[in-house]
């Protein structure tokens, strides 16, 4: 059994090597990056109260406070959080092998089956570790959710298979039962159903009826029963998911369930044969009426099978049992709303069907050739999870993998398009939303991100047009509403985007991206103490942001308080030593604080990191005068002037560079032409007269 646990671990770590640098995708970013009570661990009371709005951990104070615990050791980097998701998998594994072996070796299971208990529960439990449908659950940081409930799941039942058994300790492993059953109904709703399938469970393999099961241990179970006050309260306290899941939503009950209809049979043929997996279904509502009656009957037969086999096959049964109330708090006639389908709904579901049908490849076939045929699919599954895995590296992989797959799915090509908007491929990015639109005209994302796009390609007004529509469409949305003050910003209406601002922060408070934004209007309107107190707080809520340290550098430079505004420039610097506005702003500082040469020094960086960054050649050539090295400002000011053409400034800085090594005659001329181009510009007409001229 040792061996078998260590082999465990071993082929999960094998095959999920290669998700510890999958980077953060659709809900991730919300769920961890955004969310504020997962940036610290203490007091507890903060990760163990997750917003209520529809993010994934909405309701769900364990994994949120798992996603702390992460967020604490590496931050944003993503190794750590895939490596918990790997081992809480490996965990789920661990428990489930423990409770197959434990619950095969009963005496009404078949003898042939219960002879190979530990065969039979080790080659099923590698079979569900190493299975390809497992990897959206354990890949996608989000659905930790899921491992989480599946862990607390399995744990419950071993635990009451140990309470029916354990002469000596069985009432501690009782009260473990419990605790676990308690902390899973803190994980995800599924475990609304853990206490009736352990009441079935120990009715089936231990005391052999519902009411002698009861009498033996009614505690137990209605402790268990118990954990469904706190799952009713966590429900109840976020209301509905933040409108993303219960009853009254976009999609309807009836329209849920006949989606349920074509997705179940989706899920049972992927079981056999796992090749076209989908990350994401989005928000997908089945119509095609013969696939969804064939689909109804297919389910009602299953359904009809397992409640016979409850009296006449009730080991088999169990199995099916589990497999139905595992996904019944998700696909059956209760919509999620933003997803009516997934696949890492079968994570453990996965368990109940792998079961019954090595239970039956056992009844039937020599053990050897059992053994064989799942050790070679446990070898195929191995290899495929490995390969999908490879989909997951980035997120321009996945999307156009998804789009690949289901191609009916509005919100695939739309988050395509987003990565390849902020990569730069405008043209893709567009046509891709085209289709999305055409596939939903409603979907508030995609008008979202056209708005963008129509900013990017100058189309101010249509830019903004596309975010209010959005925004009127999902009013609550705090993400809409910074699209429409970034729309309004580009488009110049300053007073309507520090509005769109404020409706941010009323909603999520704290967001730093929202009170920096608002203190970038404010310092663009001249509102700089107002924008002094936005930049500190979104300093108090991310102290290393660059972009916060830049803005806060910005306004008290406008101020005259040059020295504290180096300190931010610096500090942005720091952080970022690629950033060429902080390094610009840093040079700027230095030169005004008549510290020139380590102003020279921070421009030849921000040349070395951007040597395209405008006016960088111009100043750094005013610099290097200063500090009396006319000839390397001269070839700084040709430089200048090779890539953005000549100006009254940069002539006359040229002109002063001639005159200081001797060149009186071409310096005379270079003024001369600085006039031309600008007769009423000051400094060349001062320079003309000093050398003797007349002023045009």
């Amino acid at each position: 059994m040792w061996l078998v646990a260590l082999l465990l671990v071993l082929g999960v770590g094998t095959v999920y090597w290669n998700s510890l640098h999958v980077p953060f995708v659709l809900d991730d970013k919300l769920a961890v990056m955004d969310n504020p009570t997962v940036r610290s661990l203490w007091p507890l009371s903060g990760p163990l109260s997750p917003p209520r709005n529809g993010l994934p951990v909405a309701g769900r104070p364990l994994p949120n406070l798992s996603f702390a615990i992460n967020r604490a050791i590496s931050g944003d980097a993503v190794w750590s959080y895939h490596l918990g998701n790997a081992g809480l998998h490996a965990l789920a594994a661990l428990a489930l092998f423990a409770l197959l072996r434990q619950t095969l070796a009963r005496p009404v299971v078949p003898e042939r089956l219960r002879h190979d208990a530990l065969s039979a529960a080790a080659v099923v439990t590698f079979l569900w570790a190493l299975h390809p449908l497992q990897t959206v659950a354990v890949t996608y940081v989000s659905q930790r959710t899921e491992l989480m409930v599946s862990l607390c799941y399995l744990l419950t039942l071993l635990a009451v298979g140990r309470a029916a058994t354990v002469e000596r300790g069985g009432r501690w492993w009782g009260v473990f039962a419990v605790v676990v059953c308690a902390a899973g109904m803190a994980c995800k709703e599924v475990m609304v159903s853990a206490p009736l399938v352990a009441l079935l469970y120990d009715r089936t393999f231990f005391a052999g009826s519902f009411r002698e099961a009861w009498r033996r241990r009614w505690r137990l179970h209605a402790g268990l029963m118990a954990g469904w006050i706190l799952l009713g309260f966590l429900v109840w306290s976020t209301r509905g998911r933040g409108g993303t899941a219960g009853f009254g939503l976009v999609v309807s009950p009836l329209a849920y369930a006949a989606t349920q209809a074509e997705a179940l049979p989706r899920y049972l043929g992927l079981v056999f044969w796992p090749r076209d997996l989908v990350f994401d279904y989005g928000m997908y509502v089945a119509r095609d009426t013969r696939v969804i009656v064939a689909g109804l009957a297919l389910i009602g037969a299953l359904l009809a099978l397992t409640l016979v086999a409850l009296r006449r096959w009730a080991v088999a049964a169990f199995a099916g049992v589990l497999f139905f109330a595992v996904l019944a708090p998700t696909s059956s006639v209760v919509p999620v709303a933003t997803q009516t389908m997934g696949e890492h709904r079968m994570y453990l579901a996965l368990a109940g069907v792998l079961t019954l049908v090595a239970g039956v490849l056992w009844r039937w076939l020599d053990r050897r050739v059992v053994v064989a045929v799942l050790v070679l699919a446990v070898l195929a599954a191995g290899g495929r999870t490995l390969a999908r895995n490879s989909d997951y590296a980035s997120a321009e992989n996945l999307w156009r993998d998804t789009v690949r797959q289901w191609p009916s799915n509005a919100r695939a090509y739309n988050n395509l398009a987003a990565v390849l908007f902020d990569r730069g491929e405008i043209q893709e990015a567009s046509a891709l939303l085209t289709e999305a639109m055409r596939l939903d005209p409603q979907n508030v994302d995609t008008l979202r991100n056209l708005s963008r796009l129509d900013l990017q390609s100058g189309r101010l007004a249509l830019a903004v047009e596309r975010a209010e529509t959005a925004q009127r469409l999902d009013p609550d949305s705090a993400f809409g509403w910074i699209v429409v003050a970034v729309a309004r910003m580009g488009a110049g209406r300053l007073p309507e985007a520090r509005q769109a601002w404020q409706a941010v922060l009323r909603l999520r408070p704290d967001w730093p991206e929202a009170h920096l934004g608002l203190g970038d209007v404010q310092a663009r309107l001249g509102e700089a103490e107002e924008a002094i107190r936005e930049y500190t707080e979104a300093l108090r809520l991310r102290p290393d942001w660059p972009e916060a340290h830049l803005g806060f550098g910005g306004v008290l430079e406008r101020l005259g308080r040059v020295a504290e505004a180096l300190t931010h420039a610096q500090r942005a610097v720091q952080i970022n030593p690629r950033s060429g506005p902080a390094l610009a702003l840093t040079a700027r500082l230095l030169y005004a604080l008549e510290r020139p040469e380590e102003a020279v020094a921070t421009y030849r960086t921000l040349l070395e990191v951007q040597p395209n960054f405008p006016g960088t050649y111009y100043y750094c050539g005013n610099a290097l005068l200063v500090v009396r090295r006319p000839a390397e400002a001269l070839a700084q000011f040709d430089e200048a002037a090779r890539r953005d053409g000549p100006s009254a400034p940069l002539l006359v800085a040229r002109a002063v560079a001639l005159l200081a090594l001797g060149r009186t005659e071409e310096g005379a001329a270079v003024v001369q032409e600085a006039l031309r181009l600008d007769p009423r510009y000051g400094p060349a007409q001062e320079l003309w007269q000093r050398l003797g001229g007349t002023s045009p």
